[in-house]
């Protein structure tokens, strides 16, 4: 088994180092680490935000840790070195068409806002590869209107069958081994790629008569989930919507800085990264949260390598430090809250404890 870890930008660095500690506890297993650099920090050093030695180690190995990329500068957009190509790039060379990012709320810190939310567990699978963010033709033009020519912006929303079905067949799979039940979400009543989204998910689910499937509008199904959380298994929908709703329910568990995900493809390999951004502004400063960073590693773990017992252990041993971090410490950390470092050792105690 092998797999690369990318630290990345930010505080990223500090994320990962806590992750490899937590990885290093299960050092008798047979697994190869490689370090490699992706984003700002690369480009820096070699002029390239995803240099050919990562592609290299990245293309070798099962799975891709990563800490946070970016750290955008101005004249980035100019020269195309944005440094968050390189997560793009990197979702393109492992072949990643869905995201999953589960909602876990069973340690939620202490005084939480969202505590009514306890106890619910919702995993969104996203597909990755379509829709806006993917579509041709877009870009910006001029245009001649009355009196005057004026620019406007313009984009194209597309899916196919086929991505449809497989972001579905996906999702479906994942219910038959959790409660039974997914919610499709689209924009059926206005938008015709998502009518096509629903009449594809529905044929797919004939398969499935095990699964409950319901459809539901990305306006009152984002309402829904936020106010009943515990009616809800698997959320299924396309890269916009799934990006605007993953957002909006991270704050379920308390935090982003909670929140693992993964990027998925279809040969089994993936990349999994915290939800949190690399978040400049505190990097080096030790008060990052990396309670993410060490779930992103237990999903690894479970999903890339087939290491049940070992990522149960530590989603446990996560979900005993988290009870007792105050709420308004997590995101990225505050003066009052335990450093990285802290929570890490913390993280390492309880697997000690519990080993």
């Amino acid at each position: 088994m092998r797999i690369t870890a990318i630290p990345g930008d930010g505080i990223g660095p500090e994320v990962m180092r806590e992750a490899l500690r937590v990885l290093s506890f299960f050092g008798g297993r047979e697994l190869k680490v490689d370090v490699a650099h992706a984003g700002r920090t690369a480009h820096d050093a070699s002029g390239h935000v995803l240099p050919e030695i990562t592609e290299r180690l990245v293309l070798d190995s099962d799975a891709v840790l990563l800490g946070a990329i970016g750290d955008n500068r101005p004249g980035d957009s100019a020269d195309g070195l944005r440094p968050e190509r390189a997560l793009l790039a990197l979702r393109k060379i492992m072949g990643c068409s869905i995201n999953l990012r589960p909602i876990l709320c069973t340690a939620q810190p202490l005084g939480s806002r969202y505590g009514y939310a306890a106890g619910s567990d919702i995993l969104i699978v996203r597909e990755l590869n379509g829709c806006v963010y993917y579509g041709r033709p877009r870009g910006t033009r001029l245009v001649h209107a009355p009196g005057a020519i004026v620019p406007e912006g313009f984009d194209t929303m597309r899916y196919s069958d086929s991505e449809v079905r497989r972001v579905a067949r996906f999702a479906l799979e994942a219910a038959r081994h959790r409660r039974g039940m997914v919610l499709s979400v689209d924009k059926a009543n206005v938008l015709s790629t998502s009518r096509l989204w629903r009449d594809s998910v529905a044929a797919t689910a004939c398969e499935y008569t095990d699964v409950h499937l319901e459809h539901g509008y990305v306006d009152s199904a984002s309402v829904e989930i936020m106010t009943r959380p515990h009616d809800f298994d698997v959320v299924l929908t396309g890269n916009l919507f799934g990006d605007i709703l993953s957002d909006q329910l991270s704050i379920l568990p308390g935090s982003l800085g909670m929140l693992p995900s993964a990027a998925v493809g279809h040969n089994g390999r993936g990349l999994y990264e915290p939800v949190h951004g690399s978040a400049p502004s505190i990097a080096g400063l030790g008060v990052a949260c990396p309670i993410a960073a060490i779930l992103s590693l237990a999903m690894l773990l479970r999903h890339a390598l087939g290491w049940q017992a070992e990522a149960a252990i530590i989603d446990a041993a996560v979900e005993r430090v988290a009870r007792a971090l105050p709420a308004q410490g997590v995101p990225y950390g505050k003066a009052s809250c335990a450093s990285t470092s802290e929570v890490g050792e913390a993280v390492m105690a309880e697997l000690r404890h519990m080993s």
